[in-house]
């Protein structure tokens, strides 16, 4: 079916798009009857947000949220492709896992990918995986505790992953805290006086996140691996990471979060568990160095780290209650309220951070950009109207959110995926390697 998008504004210009067997196929001033035409009546086209950082639990914890629920919300928040952690329950550390999950996810309304998960005993697992299929997107290392997932300490084990990634031309992602220095500090904090969440960046203090940042980028120079560092919060491994690029090695990307960047340790004092991740929000200082580090193109993506977990976890204290909140709904129009009104950064920018660039990094084929031949993963977006967020609104289960309340300027209202408004059902991206 050919459909035509009139009065779309793309490029800063009104321009009709045509699409045809889910591709755009023309981008331009003319009409292209006999077609279907939806007029888009001068609203905003971006590209479809490319999430490489999400929690869709499933499987045992679908309670918390499964492919149904997170696509959902995915569509709602302007975000045509997730990609699944793989730190599940079961965790996707082998290749049957891994072919379980790929089943579960085959009701996504989104398209998807699946990560495979790293840890001190699964090496010959991964590799195996790696032999069988060439659909893993990525692999996944986590140097500290955080959810359900194993911890890689030995560094010899680590190069040995990084350049098993790199023979099968595979991106590294990581989660960089290290272990030690949680383990160190915790007893420090074991006192009920400290029984909250702003004490959260004490524990998984600075130092673990500089460090463990230290050890990535100097094994990424050693083996020269594709490695990408997730929800990077300090201003220290921000100018430790910019440092690296100005070498022009080219093999290390670098993600931060919409929470890293807009909410800081005031906002944790106020809103407790809810504000509770990893890594944890710092400070008002980190977070203007990370939106200088988004101007300079130090960091590279932005993700959401969609984890969602039950509001009866959330409301526990703080030593027991779960690490993470939802962010697929919030993201886009965070970061159109902030980045794009607040801050002056270009519709060209916000796109390069959100589509273009996770592209890149994964190496996904005719996505993330706007252009003849690419899948039709569109977003169509009010700039000026305010949405205030309501979670219990939320297609998550996860009803709960640190911005409830807030106002946002920058509405999603609709979502195209493969050339498909809202409803569309996603599929699995295949990794062309040639």
């Amino acid at each position: 079916m050919r459909i035509e998008l009139t009065n779309g504004i793309l490029f800063g210009f009104p321009l009709n798009i045509l699409i045809e067997n889910e591709r755009i196929v023309s981008i331009s001033r003319d009409s292209f009857p006999p077609t279907r035409t939806i007029d888009l009546q001068n609203k905003i086209i971006l590209p479809g947000m490319i999430d490489l950082h999400v929690h869709v639990r499933d499987l045992n914890n679908s309670n918390k949220e499964d492919w149904t629920s997170a696509s959902e919300a995915a569509l709602k928040g302007g975000v045509t492709s997730i990609f699944d952690m793989p730190n599940t329950n079961p965790a996707t550390v082998d290749y049957e896992t891994y072919k379980l999950k790929l089943n579960a996810a085959q009701i996504s309304k989104v398209n998807y990918g699946c990560y495979m998960g790293c840890s001190p005993t699964n090496y010959e697992e991964v590799k195996n995986a790696l032999l069988q299929t060439d659909s893993i997107p990525a692999l996944k290392i986590f140097l500290s505790a955080s959810s359900a997932n194993e911890v890689i300490e030995d560094e010899n084990l680590l190069e040995k992953f990084l350049l098993l990634a790199k023979e099968y031309n595979k991106t590294v992602l990581f989660h960089s805290e290290s272990q030690k220095f949680i383990t160190r500090n915790a007893p420090l904090y074991s006192d009920n006086k400290y029984n909250h969440s702003k004490y959260h960046s004490l524990i998984r203090n600075r130092e673990s996140a500089i460090e463990s940042t230290k050890l990535i980028l100097r094994l990424a120079r050693k083996t020269n691996a594709r490695i990408h560092i997730l929800h990077v919060g300090t201003m220290e491994e921000i100018q430790l990471i910019r440092e690296y690029k100005r070498t022009d090695a080219g093999n290390v990307y670098c993600e931060t979060t919409p929470h890293h960047l807009f909410l800081n340790d005031i906002d944790v004092e106020q809103f407790g568990n809810y504000a509770k991740v990893n890594p944890p929000i710092r400070s008002i200082d980190d977070n203007e160095a990370l939106l200088e580090a988004l101007a300079d193109n130090t960091i590279d993506t932005i993700g959401s780290d969609h984890a969602p977990h039950t509001i009866e976890e959330k409301q526990r204290d703080y030593r027991t209650a779960p690490s993470g909140f939802p962010g697929l709904e919030t993201s886009l129009p965070l970061l159109i309220s902030n980045l794009y009104h607040k801050h002056n950064f270009t519709l060209d920018k916000i796109s390069e951070l959100i589509s273009k660039n996770p592209a890149k990094i994964l190496d996904i084929k005719d996505r993330g950009e706007i252009k003849v031949g690419a899948y039709a993963d569109l977003t169509i977006i009010d700039l000026q109207e305010e949405v205030v967020v309501n979670p219990l609104e939320f297609s998550s289960k996860a009803k709960y959110s640190p911005y409830s309340g807030m106002k946002l300027k920058g509405k999603v209202l609709e979502t195209m995926v493969n050339g498909k408004f809202s409803q569309s059902k996603g599929k699995l991206i295949e990794y062309d390697q040639n």
